[in-house]
Protein backbone atom coordinates (compact mmCIF):
# COMPACT_ATOMS: atom_id res chain seq x y z
CA UNK A 1 0.00 0.00 0.00
CA UNK A 2 2.25 2.55 -1.12
CA UNK A 3 -0.34 5.36 -1.62
CA UNK A 4 0.79 9.18 -1.34
CA UNK A 5 -1.42 9.43 1.66
CA UNK A 6 0.65 6.26 3.24
CA UNK A 7 4.09 7.97 1.91
CA UNK A 8 2.98 10.86 3.78
CA UNK A 9 2.68 9.25 6.85
CA UNK A 10 5.68 7.82 6.58
CA UNK A 11 7.49 10.74 6.06
CA UNK A 12 5.80 12.61 9.49
CA UNK A 13 6.72 9.62 11.25
CA UNK A 14 10.34 10.01 9.35
CA UNK A 15 10.69 13.24 10.27
CA UNK A 16 9.40 12.48 14.24
CA UNK A 17 12.05 9.64 14.38
CA UNK A 18 14.69 11.86 13.37
CA UNK A 19 13.76 14.70 16.01
CA UNK A 20 13.71 12.02 18.54
CA UNK A 21 16.58 10.44 17.89
CA UNK A 22 18.71 13.41 16.93
CA UNK A 23 17.78 16.14 19.18
CA UNK A 24 15.42 14.97 22.25
CA UNK A 25 17.57 11.99 23.00
CA UNK A 26 20.84 13.25 23.15
CA UNK A 27 19.40 16.56 25.44
CA UNK A 28 17.47 14.08 27.29
CA UNK A 29 20.86 12.11 28.29
CA UNK A 30 22.47 15.71 28.34
CA UNK A 31 19.99 15.78 31.88
CA UNK A 32 20.20 13.58 32.99
CA UNK A 33 24.36 12.98 33.14
CA UNK A 34 24.79 16.49 33.53
CA UNK A 35 21.85 18.20 35.51
CA UNK A 36 22.03 21.24 34.21
CA UNK A 37 19.11 22.81 32.51
CA UNK A 38 20.42 25.61 30.96
CA UNK A 39 22.89 23.97 28.87
CA UNK A 40 19.99 21.80 27.79
CA UNK A 41 18.12 24.30 26.79
CA UNK A 42 21.14 26.43 24.83
CA UNK A 43 21.70 23.26 23.16
CA UNK A 44 17.58 22.53 22.42
CA UNK A 45 17.40 26.10 21.09
CA UNK A 46 20.58 26.08 19.28
CA UNK A 47 21.31 22.61 18.04
CA UNK A 48 19.11 19.91 15.44
CA UNK A 49 15.63 19.89 17.83
CA UNK A 50 13.92 22.89 16.29
CA UNK A 51 14.70 22.51 12.68
CA UNK A 52 13.51 18.68 12.82
CA UNK A 53 10.69 19.61 14.64
CA UNK A 54 9.92 22.28 12.05
CA UNK A 55 10.55 19.37 9.49
CA UNK A 56 7.36 17.65 11.44
CA UNK A 57 5.37 20.44 11.31
CA UNK A 58 5.99 20.83 7.37
CA UNK A 59 5.30 17.74 6.98
CA UNK A 60 2.10 17.77 8.78
CA UNK A 61 0.75 20.57 7.49
CA UNK A 62 1.72 18.93 3.57
CA UNK A 63 -0.23 15.55 5.07
CA UNK A 64 -3.41 17.42 6.47
CA UNK A 65 -3.56 19.38 2.84
CA UNK A 66 -3.23 16.02 1.07
CA UNK A 67 -6.49 14.89 3.62
CA UNK A 68 -8.27 17.79 2.66
CA UNK A 69 -8.01 17.38 -1.16
CA UNK A 70 -8.29 13.82 -0.92
CA UNK A 71 -11.60 14.54 1.53
CA UNK A 72 -13.22 16.89 -0.63
CA UNK A 73 -12.56 14.88 -3.83
CA UNK A 74 -14.62 12.07 -1.75
CA UNK A 75 -17.08 14.32 -0.99
CA UNK A 76 -17.66 15.59 -4.65
CA UNK A 77 -17.95 11.91 -5.61
CA UNK A 78 -20.40 10.77 -2.83
CA UNK A 79 -22.56 14.00 -3.66
CA UNK A 80 -22.06 12.43 -7.73
CA UNK A 81 -23.37 9.52 -6.88
CA UNK A 82 -25.88 10.55 -4.40
CA UNK A 83 -26.90 12.20 -7.58
CA UNK A 84 -26.87 8.90 -9.46
CA UNK A 85 -29.18 7.34 -7.70
CA UNK A 86 -31.66 10.52 -7.45
CA UNK A 87 -31.92 9.98 -10.54
CA UNK A 88 -32.26 6.24 -10.80
CA UNK A 89 -34.69 6.14 -8.38
CA UNK A 90 -37.05 8.52 -10.57
CA UNK A 91 -36.30 6.81 -13.80
CA UNK A 92 -37.41 3.35 -12.06
CA UNK A 93 -40.51 4.97 -10.15
CA UNK A 94 -41.39 6.68 -13.82
CA UNK A 95 -40.67 3.03 -15.23
CA UNK A 96 -43.11 1.30 -12.61
CA UNK A 97 -45.80 4.38 -13.72
CA UNK A 98 -45.41 3.73 -17.34
CA UNK A 99 -45.57 0.04 -16.96
CA UNK A 100 -48.99 0.08 -14.45
CA UNK A 101 -50.71 2.40 -17.27
CA UNK A 102 -49.27 0.35 -20.03
CA UNK A 103 -50.45 -3.03 -18.41
CA UNK A 104 -54.01 -1.30 -17.24
CA UNK A 105 -54.46 -0.24 -21.16
CA UNK A 106 -53.72 -3.91 -22.12
CA UNK A 107 -56.10 -5.25 -19.90
CA UNK A 108 -58.64 -2.82 -20.83
CA UNK A 109 -58.45 -3.74 -24.65
CA UNK A 110 -57.86 -7.43 -23.76
CA UNK A 111 -60.19 -8.40 -20.58
CA UNK A 112 -62.61 -5.52 -19.84
CA UNK A 113 -63.90 -3.89 -22.92
CA UNK A 114 -64.04 -7.83 -24.21
CA UNK A 115 -66.24 -8.78 -21.48
CA UNK A 116 -68.10 -5.90 -21.34
CA UNK A 117 -69.50 -6.32 -24.86
CA UNK A 118 -70.29 -9.68 -24.47
CA UNK A 119 -72.37 -8.44 -21.27
CA UNK A 120 -74.39 -5.74 -23.14
CA UNK A 121 -74.40 -8.60 -26.73
CA UNK A 122 -75.77 -11.55 -23.97
CA UNK A 123 -78.28 -8.58 -22.29
CA UNK A 124 -79.15 -7.56 -25.70
CA UNK A 125 -80.22 -11.13 -26.45
CA UNK A 126 -83.41 -11.81 -24.41
CA UNK A 127 -82.76 -15.06 -25.06
CA UNK A 128 -82.36 -14.94 -28.69
CA UNK A 129 -79.51 -17.08 -29.69
CA UNK A 130 -78.94 -16.14 -32.98
CA UNK A 131 -77.90 -12.37 -32.03
CA UNK A 132 -75.14 -13.14 -30.38
CA UNK A 133 -71.76 -12.36 -32.22
CA UNK A 134 -69.88 -14.74 -32.96
CA UNK A 135 -66.72 -12.96 -32.97
CA UNK A 136 -64.58 -14.26 -30.26
CA UNK A 137 -62.32 -11.77 -28.27
CA UNK A 138 -58.72 -11.29 -28.12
Amino acid sequence: MDTPLVQLVQDVTDAARVWRDDAIVPLITLQQERGQSQDVIAQYRDGPAVPAFQAIADALRLMRARVDATEEASDRKATAERANVARFAVGAVVAVVVLLFLLSMLARLWISRPLNQLGRAVRATDGDEARLSRRRPP
